[in-house]
């Protein structure tokens, strides 16, 4: 039905909607930090489904204010809004990187877009660098769920990690919905 109703929108209405959708990385507060540096809990609270889009470098992603949806499966991260949630992803680094940028892209049924108030250093923002080769590194981004944004039922988060020659560091993808 929230497709239906998109399709009907003018293409400025269209814009305020993705605007909203991207409100609240406006206020995105980020933490940085390495494993050697920051303890992060293993247990399986806020472990979701995920797809290594990359080169089989990730070994987590982890959502801390993540409702589990039964409906779908106990994986399926259900974010509520007017919360805050943070993503955390640990991952290998392949080789050594002195520099790191992020990118962010959204897919809700056929639109595509991206995450543009994600800050594109990384390094600055939410990982420790320079990458070292063979270490597992801890990136975390914490962030507030407004509660303007619509709900929806089912979006692709992909987020990447780029080299300082835009090689691949580490991908990865989840399903998560709005409540």
């Amino acid at each position: 039905m929230i497709f239906q109703q998109m399709l009907n929108l003018t293409s400025s209405s269209l814009l305020i909607m993705l605007l909203m959708l991207l409100l609240p990385a406006l206020v995105l507060s980020s933490t940085i930090a390495k494993r050697e540096s920051e303890q992060e809990s293993d247990s399986d609270d806020g472990l979701m489904e995920y797809n290594d889009c990359g080169n089989g470098n990730l070994r987590r992603l982890k959502v801390e204010g993540c409702e589990p949806n039964e409906e779908k499966n106990s994986r399926f991260c259900l974010l509520t809004r007017g919360s805050n949630a943070s993503l955390v992803a640990k991952f290998i680094a392949d080789s050594d990187y002195p520099t790191v940028t992020t990118n962010v892209r959204i897919k809700i049924g056929f639109f595509e877009f991206g995450y543009p108030p994600i800050e594109y250093d990384a390094c600055q923002h939410y990982v420790a660098c320079p990458l070292r080769k063979e270490e597992l590194n801890v990136a975390r981004v914490t962030f507030p769920i407004i509660s303007l944004v619509p709900r929806f039922g089912n979006m692709l988060i992909t987020a990447r990690l780029y080299g300082p020659n835009g090689e691949v560091i580490v991908c990865g993808q989840a399903k998560a919905g709005l409540i």
